[in-house]
């Protein structure tokens, strides 16, 4: 394949801007170079992406793990960091399959195409359910053959200011200021579900009406949070049992993920919300039932598995800890 190429530069763990010039870099179906540097994508441990910045963890079995951050341009970095999910989690994958056919473990080899990135998600080990949780964009996928996913099940994630079950959106903060002999603004991109994009677009709004600079942007921000629980398909009502758990009112809520649930049978993530509110009311027994159920439709669901862990540790519960730790190979909480 035609390689990947664009420019970059190194970020220092504690610098805010890049401090080195720009470089050339490049990827294919194996490897990463960076300048001078080629890393092998299968040691890829992991891959974040903060607009456009890329963290790199790379953990070679040869050598001590090693982080690195860049600053990517000529390229969307989403595309690359697309890139080399697909890739490494291909080469991984292909790793493991080869360590089974050697013996080395006993479990069969079993694995998926995630439906949002295309990323190969070994599910060796897990149960088989009818979902699977792709660790690499976040979203989980119906990968059982013969049961219907929901037509844009792929566009949900959890939200990473609330960390609930929903359909986050990119939402960008901005804030200006005016001090007489200095002036500035502040500006982050973070995905928001709909309660919290409305929340902080309301409060972005009223920070920014003493500079009017700032309304103008707040405004279109309050605008995209109030349009942007349109268009949930078969997830609809989502946004306000969401709402309705936050705040405590678990029997609203529930009567909102039961609609859900009828239309989409399965949805771990829907019983992740449910699971997650009971967990913050401290019903733990409950809590741990409903996190069950979403390990039940989502095997590999992580975010489940960890709640529940903390819900078994919590109520001392050691044969449960460890029956839930044989059912998730690799894994520790």
């Amino acid at each position: 394949m035609d390689p990947l190429r664009f420019r970059f530069r190194t970020i220092e763990p504690t610098a805010d801007a890049p401090t080195y010039r720009r470089q050339s870099g490049s990827c294919d179906d194996k490897r990463l170079q960076l300048g001078s540097r080629h890393w092998d994508l299968g040691d890829l441990a992991a891959v974040e992406r903060d607009d456009s910045r890329l963290l790199l963890i790379l953990n070679a079995s040869d050598a001590p793990p090693q982080t690195c951050t860049i600053s990517v341009s000529r390229i969307d970095p989403a595309e690359l960091k697309r890139h080399l999910d697909v890739q490494r989690s291909r080469i991984r994958a292909e790793r493991n399959r080869l360590r089974l056919a050697t013996g080395e473990r006993s479990a069969p080899f079993r694995q998926a195409l995630c439906r949002s990135c295309e990323a190969t998600i070994d599910l060796t080990g897990f149960a088989e359910t009818p979902q699977a949780f792709c660790p690499y964009c976040q979203t989980i996928s119906t990968v059982q053959p013969g049961v219907s996913p929901a037509a844009n099940e792929t566009e949900f994630r959890l939200c990473e200011v609330c960390g609930m079950f929903s359909r986050p959106q990119s939402f960008t903060s901005f804030y200006f200021y005016y001090l007489v002999v200095h002036s500035g603004f502040h500006a982050r991109r973070t995905m928001r579900c709909p309660a919290c994009m409305r929340a902080a677009a309301w409060k972005m709004l009223a920070a920014n009406l003493l500079f009017v600079v700032g309304v103008l942007p707040s405004c279109v921000q309050l605008t995209r949070a109030y349009r942007s629980s349109r268009g949930n398909g078969e997830f609809a009502g989502l946004d306000p049992a969401n709402l309705r758990a936050r705040r405590g009112r678990l029997d609203k809520a529930i009567e909102g993920y039961r609609q859900i649930l009828q239309r989409v049978p399965c949805a771990a993530g829907i019983h992740y919300n449910l699971g997650l509110a009971l967990y913050t009311q401290r019903d733990l027994p409950h809590a741990a039932a409903v996190l069950e159920l979403a390990l039940a439709d989502c095997a590999n669901y992580e975010p489940a598995y960890r709640l529940l862990l903390r819900c078994y540790e919590q109520m001392s519960q050691p044969d449960q800890l460890q029956t839930l730790s044989h059912r998730w190979p690799g894994l520790s909480g």
